[in-house]
């Protein structure tokens, strides 16, 4: 078990766009955006781990940038909001995250955590973990206060709530990512494979099992993450996962390519149908 509170929140501006339906037209990167220590961290990745005269630099070229390019420059207006919605969320997150390694088993076609009763359903879980002898069980958050400013928005500017909701669901999507680039090599420099993360509510893996691993992880106690009777995690940027652990490659490892189009979980995703992905398409 392990907490890790270290992780910096990142908000990348194209996967923003996605999430609100507007595209992005491909050309040269601004320079001020480009991972030199201003603020930013690859193309309109913005952190404010920098400092904050760092990001705002940053986020002034971001903003004139897509002002010329977000949706043919169709979408000006919508610059400078994004770029005080994906401060705010960076002033606002308290990013915190915690996982735990289980054994699994293998009984009669199921797969149960450990000792524990917990079963992991569905054809995809089966895919998943058909080769791994265990794996880890993980949550994050982006804590209580991110909740609190979009619910302020919501009744002063819906529009901005609607922004500020699409960095915030970037800034925990970068938080999983980077706990598990954290793990990967922790796991790499032991010979082994993680699989992709997958979360309950992805493909045919119930929303129901948030419950079971909310319970393994104590995730009330050590990160503040409730689960509401329609399975739903309060706060709601919040993100629970299985990762599986194998002595061989698996699609989602590191260095092996898992797009959309070979997912199982494609028809049915979650992130696909808002316009996102799970960030789970890696090149080598």
């Amino acid at each position: 078990m392990r907490n890790y509170d270290d992780i910096n929140v990142k908000i990348d501006i194209k996967e923003v766009l996605s999430y609100l339906g507007l595209a992005v037209q491909e050309g040269p990167d601004p320079a001020a955006v480009r991972d030199d220590g201003s603020g930013a961290d690859g193309f309109g990745i913005l952190t404010a781990a920098s400092g904050d005269e760092d990001f705002k630099n940053a986020a002034a070229a971001v903003s004139s940038w897509l002002k010329e390019n977000a949706d043919g420059g169709r979408n000006e207006n919508i610059a400078d909001q994004l770029m005080k919605a994906a401060g705010l969320i960076l002033e606002n997150a308290r990013p915190r995250s915690f996982y735990t390694v289980s054994d699994i088993k293998k009984s009669d076609g199921n797969i149960y955590l450990g000792n524990s009763s917990i079963k992991i359903p569905g054809l995809d879980a089966g895919k998943l973990l058909g080769e791994c002898s265990s794996c880890i069980i993980m949550a994050a958050t982006l804590g209580g206060q991110v909740d609190r400013l979009i619910r302020r928005y919501q009744v002063s500017d819906m529009g901005m709530a609607v922004i500020l909701n699409s960095c915030a669901a970037a800034g925990i999507e970068s938080v999983c990512n980077e706990l598990k680039q954290r793990l990967e090599s922790e796991y790499e420099a032991r010979g082994l494979y993680l699989t992709m993360r997958y979360s309950p509510g992805y493909g045919d893996m119930p929303l129901s099992l948030q419950a079971d691993l909310c319970r393994l992880l104590q995730t009330e106690k050590r990160l503040g993450i409730s689960v509401t009777p329609g399975m739903a995690l309060l706060p709601s940027k919040s993100v629970t996962a299985i990762i599986g652990i194998s002595d061989r490659p698996q699609l989602g490892s590191r260095g092996y390519s898992l797009s959309c189009d070979s997912c199982r979980a494609a028809a049915s995703c979650l992130k696909r149908r808002s316009g996102g992905k799970c960030g789970y398409e890696q090149k080598s």
